[in-house]
């Protein structure tokens, strides 16, 4: 999921600054992707690239998109219950 979004932000988004935060709890994995680019075309500035949706949808996670030219693109990927991600 990472890469399809620094890949998407290096060809699409201008950026010159990105941001990459992840933060694990028993209960919550967040995953947030932050750019300073031209951020996505306003018929879809709030919804995800499908890529991202479908990847989001076999990590069986929940994927989040804002969006504003000025600001850039802020991407989470949210992932509830994971807790079998620090047994293994």
């Amino acid at each position: 999921f990472h890469k399809e979004c620094l890949v998407n932000i290096s060809r699409h988004s201008e950026a010159t600054e990105c941001s990459i935060d992840l933060v694990a709890t028993p209960d919550q994995l967040t995953l947030t992707i932050t750019d300073n680019g031209c951020g996505l075309p306003e018929s879809s500035s709030n919804q995800a690239p499908y890529s991202l949706k479908r990847r989001a949808r076999l990590l069986r996670a929940k994927v989040r998109v804002e969006s504003h030219p000025a600001t850039g693109t802020t991407i989470r990927l949210s992932r509830k219950n994971c807790r079998w991600a620090f047994l293994r």
